[in-house]
């Protein structure tokens, strides 16, 4: 909310957060493209421990799994981000043509300006 008590949303702000977050699902991504390079064979470990390598590789196939549900989960809300934010804009817009319709003496101000 801005000092007036009015809902003030800006675009800028929204597409720079929406930008940030599909960084982070790239992050993700690499850390998931990361855990899949893992191969570990029998002699990973040596003779002695060699008994950890099946526990481990199906602990590495959860992790991947995970990591990639969550790398789907954040660019699906990058994308959520961006929509939200051209939703408040086209809503705006035309709100403003309406009242702007309504009487054309009424000029109808934002951040952007007047709208006509």
């Amino acid at each position: 909310m801005s000092d007036n008590g009015q809902i003030a949303v800006d675009w800028g702000v929204l597409n720079a957060h929406a930008g940030r977050v599909r960084q982070v699902a790239a992050d993700t991504r690499l850390a998931c493209d990361a855990a899949a390079s893992l191969n570990l064979g029998g002699g990973a470990f040596g003779i002695m421990c060699a008994f950890l390598v099946p526990p481990l590789s199906v602990v590495s196939s959860l992790a991947q799994h995970a990591l990639n549900s969550a790398a789907a989960a954040v660019e699906r809300s990058a994308t959520e981000v961006a929509a939200m934010g051209g939703d408040f804009r086209e809503l705006e817009d035309l709100i403003g043509r309406d009242l702007t319709t309504l009487d054309p003496d009424v000029a109808v101000y934002g951040k952007r300006g007047a709208v006509s």
